[in-house]
């Protein structure tokens, strides 16, 4: 590779392939274009394309360096994992949910989802919900401390100690825990910090995972915190192959987690010796905006980068400072000069944003510029896959992949609403935790057959047939992936009748799950037998009998799937997961794998991954809990009997839709959703527009985020997954041609032509509380993202007094600003 394009420091970073290596690029200086060329790098040097991995801060950024090395590498694009770090934490827990005892098709919950959850179960208003998520959060990812919290986390059985200060969060906390545990569900901190838990617990996991990747690279490395360092440190021990790229002069998420100067050090010492890198050189901005920002970055206590101009930048405008009497006089000459802007330079309203320190100063000027007609948005008003409808469609998806989501069914419940009050779902619940059933069994197509959900369980293990399975796999895939080894007993009146074992003949090598279940390629080639021949006999083996297992939807996707493809129908079968009905009866636990639960109720379990020893576990667990099940019956069906027939309707909107998840590609499914669950009339009528137009925006998202190569329901669960880690900043430059009014924290990673920074005074600029807690530095560094986001033109208000009459001094930081890069106007 020639490196043309490249200047001489992105070229030296490009071509340090092996070993550790830190790069400090600020904003504008190629630093996405060098991260896809040193990839481009790293395959020359025959680094496979399958082991390597990036890691960036938003699916936005993963993507755009995904396209760049598409167009130079189209056919090993596909085999790179390009991911957040969220999105690589779910990855791998689905990887290895059997081994931590978590369900593969876990629910992610976003931030809007935990702080309903913390909203429902504390009695909490919106703000006391937000800050008790804020403190969970935290206090997951960072490092543990003396006296601090061991959180129970998935696969280790940890469970949390006492907090002589706190003593009351760690009870939320573990009410919080326990509620997600029911659902199968992981909040955003879960899924970093089980994935580390994952990783320090278990010398096979880290073994496996240290062996994945010879090639990592880390954008944004500032704002990485202690918990997903931890989890970078075990990835690349053995290749010692990372690259960390970020600009701590951008540090601003301190009050969130992220430790740059800690995390720096670390690397250093652990990964010693590191060769370190600047770039320096801008292509972005203009002359003027570059000199001024470098010239207030000087300001910082610590200033760790240097920005000089590209050749090609030109000198541009100066930067705009006005001053205004009041908060609404600012917000009035920023709306006419957006208009200004854009009638005399033709600049795209998009192309300019508004950016302040709160919320509140988003709401006044968008106010200001809606009454002027000036199109724009807040991101709090659009925030697309957080608002009431997006959530409200999607949580009957969920329901259909996740039957056990309650947050998901009680929107459903809402909106419209069904007639069932929050009384009732709350004498349901607290009546059902004593018999194990849940207000989710009310929406199962049982209840009318059976009376109750685990009665032809019951019946079938004391006098008839049932058959408990267990698979392996190549992969995780429906579409791609194969089954290789089936493993299955049919238990008659609760004793062992007949067994059934096979190894499969695969077509798509094993790859890494060879090091899960221990089959080579070459040993299913000589003991394998022919796919469609394994799956006529196992259909012969299950009969019409019900098919139990531990986390059993997997396996019977992949059954399914793999047995369509070589052309044999296997029929839809009654399921029981015993992880399910062990989180019901056995709530205490603090993981469901088979071990923990076998352990728990004095079942023998041998080592986990051989189908055969894992079914005859599972079939003796199963014998276990059913007298407990058993006790609960009566009471289950006094519940049932009592509240069918209210949810009857929810009953059969999910039966009919769940006939077409494995039929219809996730847009036409949705849209089928929307009609048949009255959720579109529903906003028809009470004549909401804007919130139809964003039903009709998830459609199109859906229709253009499908990927066509996976099955339908595999292809639902990989958009439900993105729109639960999609940030803001993912879709804000996607909307229509509006402003943007967005805090200085959204607009990290993203660029404009035009910029105004508004309510520039102290006590808003930097913060009061800020200042009172001793983090004006972390201002200074906000404001430094703030005037980095303009291309072209920058403007900075301020306002004299605010509404409520009280004076106010212009910021502080502008007076770091040299004068020679102002105009007054």
């Amino acid at each position: 590779m020639p490196n043309f394009g490249l200047n001489d420091e992105q070229r030296k970073v490009v071509d340090d392939v092996f070993g550790p290596i830190l790069v400090l690029a600020p904003v504008g200086t190629g630093k996405t274009c060098v991260l896809a060329e040193r990839v481009r790098r790293a395959i020359e040097k025959d680094i496979a394309p399958g082991r390597i991995l990036c890691l960036t801060f938003t699916n936005r950024a993963a993507g755009e360096m995904a396209s760049r090395v598409r167009k130079h590498y189209p056919a090993v694009a596909s085999k790179l994992t390009v991911k957040t770090f969220h999105g690589l934490c779910a990855r791998m827990l689905r990887m290895e949910a059997r081994a931590v005892g978590l369900p593969r098709d876990f629910t992610i919950f976003d931030d809007a989802d935990s702080n309903e959850l913390l909203r429902n179960l504390f009695g909490l208003d919106e703000k006391q919900a937000k800050y008790l998520y804020f403190e969970i959060e935290r206090a997951k990812t960072s490092s543990p401390a003396p006296g601090g919290v061991a959180f129970p986390v998935a696969g280790t059985g940890r469970r949390p100690a006492a907090r002589t200060a706190e003593g009351s969060i760690v009870h939320q906390i573990e009410l919080y825990q326990r509620e997600l545990r029911k659902m199968g569900a992981l909040d955003f901190a879960d899924l970093v910090c089980s994935a580390r838990a994952m990783l320090e617990s278990s010398n096979e996991i880290r073994d496996r995972w240290q062996n994945r990747f010879d090639f990592i690279q880390v954008d944004e490395v500032q704002d990485t915190h202690a918990s997903e360092y931890a989890i970078l440190r075990i990835l690349a021990e053995r290749s010692q192959n990372i690259a960390l790229i970020g600009d701590t002069d951008q540090t601003i998420y301190e009050w969130r987690g992220s430790e740059p100067d800690t995390i720096l050090d670390m690397f250093r010492k652990e990964f010693a010796p590191v060769k370190e890198y600047n770039l320096a050189e801008n292509y972005r901005a203009t002359r003027t905006l570059l000199g001024a920002a470098s010239a207030f970055a000087e300001s910082l206590d610590d200033r760790r980068t240097s920005i000089r101009p590209a050749g090609s930048c030109g000198q541009g405008r100066p930067i705009g400072i006005h001053r205004s009497r009041t908060e609404s006089e600012e917000s009035a000459w920023i709306a006419a000069m957006i208009a200004r802007i854009a009638e005399e330079r033709k600049i795209p309203f998009r192309r300019m944003a508004v950016l302040g320190r709160v919320n509140k100063r988003a709401m006044v000027i968008s106010q200001e510029l809606e009454r002027r007609r000036v199109p724009c948005y807040t991101v709090e008003l659009f925030e697309f896959f957080r608002r009431q409808e997006v959530k409200d469609a999607l949580a009957c998806l969920r329901l259909l992949l996740r039957p056990e989501d309650r947050s998901s069914l009680v929107r459903v419940l809402l909106r419209p609403a069904r007639g069932i009050g929050e009384a009732g779902m709350r004498s349901i619940t607290t009546d059902g935790e004593r018999c194990g059933l849940r207000l989710t069994d009310l929406v199962s197509p049982l209840i009318e057959r059976d009376g109750e959900p685990f009665e032809r369980l019951i019946r079938e293990a004391e006098g008839g047939s049932l058959v408990v399975l267990d698979t392996e796999t190549t992969g995780l895939s429906q579409a791609r992936d194969e089954v290789v080894e089936i493993a299955a007993v049919r238990l008659d009146r609760g004793r062992l009748a007949e067994t059934f074992h096979s190894f499969i003949r695969n077509a798509v090598p094993v790859g890494e799950s060879l090091s899960i279940h221990g089959w080579s390629d070459d040993f299913l080639r000589r003991n394998g037998r022919p796919a469609d021949e394994v799956f006529r006999e196992l259909a012969r083996f299950i009969g019409r009998a019900p098919v139990v297992g531990h986390n059993i939807r997997f396996d019977l996707g992949m059954i399914r799937a793999h047995a369509g493809r070589v052309g044999e129908a296997m029929a839809e079968s009654e399921v029981s997961d015993t992880w399910a009905i062990s989180s019901r009866l056995l709530p205490d636990l603090y993981d469901y794998r088979l071990e923990t639960v076998c352990k728990a109720m004095g079942v023998a379990c041998p080592p986990r991954h051989k189908a055969e020893a894992d079914v005859a576990a599972t079939a003796e667990l199963l014998m276990r809990l059913l007298p407990r099940l058993k006790e609960g019956a009566m009471e289950r069906w006094r519940i049932c009997a009592r509240y069918a027939a209210q949810f009857a309707p929810v009953r059969a909107l999910l039966t009919a839709l769940k006939l077409d998840v494995d039929r219809l590609r996730p847009a036409e499914l949705l849209e089928r959703a929307l009609e048949r669950s009255g959720l579109r009339a529903y906003y028809r009528e009470k004549r909401e527009e804007r919130r139809l137009e964003h039903l009709q925006r998830l459609t199109a998202i859906f229709r253009e985020k499908d990927d066509p190569t996976l099955a339908p329901q595999e292809a639902l669960a990989g958009l439900l997954e993105y729109a639960a880690l999609a940030k803001n900043v993912d879709y804000i430059l996607d909307v229509d041609d509006k402003v943007p009014i967005i805090t200085i924290h959204q607009a990290k990673g993203l660029e404009f032509d035009v910029v105004f920074i508004a309510g520039a005074v102290d006590g808003e600029i930097p913060s009061y509380l800020s200042e009172r807690d001793g983090r004006l530095e972390e201002e200074k560094r906000l404001f430094y993202v703030a005037m980095t986001r303009a291309k072209q033109e920058l403007y900075i208000s301020s306002y004299a007094s605010d509404e409520s009459g009280r004076p106010k001094s212009p910021s502080r930081f502008l007076s770091a600003i040299p004068g020679r890069f102002i105009e007054r106007i």
